[in-house]
């Protein structure tokens, strides 16, 4: 037992003097920075990745019939004006309506025994239901950025009030905001930071968003530093402008939702009057069956 107890410290001294010498090695340290630098592959985060990605881009690769149906750069624009959450490539988009269409197809076969037309129907749909998802999430998203901006050039006005430069205004509030508008900062300042011509970057910002109030922000913060003229009043007014246009919007959205709700209204009402009507008719024809004419004799 002694012997065994002598070996097994033997053995420990050893290894522990062993690494203690590959430590102090010229390099070690990028020897383990060389094993710690592999990236592990990364797992799906979410259904689509787990079940829709992997199938998407060979069905659009190989099914190419209806690739006519889909206007590449229209896609393309839509996947920028929504901020392409999932990155996805208009190519990939194709592969997502092929994948809809198998799926239209089976839902139909399950709702065969009720709804027979529909094996035909819900393909159908399935095709152009991912670009109605698409044209609802950019709408969504140019709407929050349009709503959020006339707050944001409030304080970059009062920024470059101050007497910071626009890219330093940019900088500070982009790091505190969050949301769709304050993304597209950080891509900007990201692409100064890489080089890209001051025009070209604002250019980009423009050409990625469909939202009029941002382009209109964009042309007042490009020409005013090309013509040198003072930009806090400017962006002052066009804050004032930007909010009246809300508040305009909201109006009109309230009447169409106040129309709305007056012919909702009418139709859930039409049948309980119908209803009424048809009682009354009824009612007053009992009663005429039971009324009988005096008869006179002669």
């Amino acid at each position: 037992m002694s012997v065994l107890i002598s070996l097994m410290l033997s053995m420990s001294v050893l290894i522990l003097y062993s690494g203690i010498v590959r430590i102090l090695t010229p390099g070690y340290e990028a020897q383990l920075a060389r094993f710690g630098n592999q990236k592990k592959k990364d797992k799906p985060t979410n259904s689509y990745e787990r079940w829709v990605r992997p199938y998407a881009v060979p069905l659009a690769n190989r099914v190419g019939v209806l690739r006519w149906l889909t206007d590449y750069d229209k896609v393309g624009r839509r996947l920028n004006y929504a901020g392409n959450p999932l990155k996805m490539t208009p190519h990939e988009f194709y592969g997502v309506q092929i994948y809809s269409i198998f799926g239209g197809f089976l839902f139909g076969i399950a709702w065969f025994n009720f709804f027979p037309i529909g094996v035909a129907l819900f393909p159908i749909v399935g095709f152009f239901y991912p670009y109605l998802w698409l044209r609802s999430k950019a709408q969504e998203r140019q709407r929050t950025i349009t709503n959020s901006l006339p707050d944001f050039i409030d304080l970059f006005a009062t920024c470059v009030t101050a007497g910071l430069g626009s890219e330093v205004a940019f900088s500070l509030i982009a790091k505190r905001g969050e949301g769709p508008l304050y993304e597209e900062l950080r891509r900007l300042l990201d692409e100064l930071s890489i080089g890209e011509p001051r025009e070209k970057a604002f250019q980009n910002m423009a050409y990625r968003n469909s939202s009029r109030e941002l382009q209109r922000f964009i042309h007042a913060v490009t020409e005013g530093t090309d013509l040198g003229t003072p930009i806090a009043l400017i962006l002052e007014r066009l804050s004032e402008d930007m909010r009246a246009s809300r508040r305009s919007r909201a109006r009109d959205a309230a009447s169409k939702l106040y129309n709305k709700l007056s012919v909702f209204g009418a139709i859930a009402v039409l049948p309980t009057v119908v209803l009424l009507l048809a009682a009354a008719l009824l009612s007053f024809m009992k009663i005429w069956q039971g009324f009988e004419l005096p008869q006179h004799n002669l």
